[in-house]
């Protein structure tokens, strides 16, 4: 369950097989929907940053105040 005042860290690690980071020309967007009523929770998508000093890695950070249960 998400409760109003909860913060979750969205972390997308990106490497290839063979160890190398693929260049990507926009960060990755999320949607984070609601598994009963199928809605989108955000909107519009937000989009995730490159986390510096972690090569490839994507992190959003969510914090649900303000969200109903």
């Amino acid at each position: 369950m998400t409760y109003p005042g909860d913060i979750y860290f969205l972390i997308l690690p990106l490497m290839r097989a063979d160890g190398t980071v693929p260049t990507l020309a926009l960060a990755p967007l999320l949607t984070i929907v609601n598994l009963q009523t199928g809605a989108m929770v955000l909107s519009p998508s937000p989009q995730m940053t490159l986390q510096s000093g972690m090569t490839g890695t994507y992190v959003y950070r969510w914090d649900t105040s303000g969200l109903s249960d």
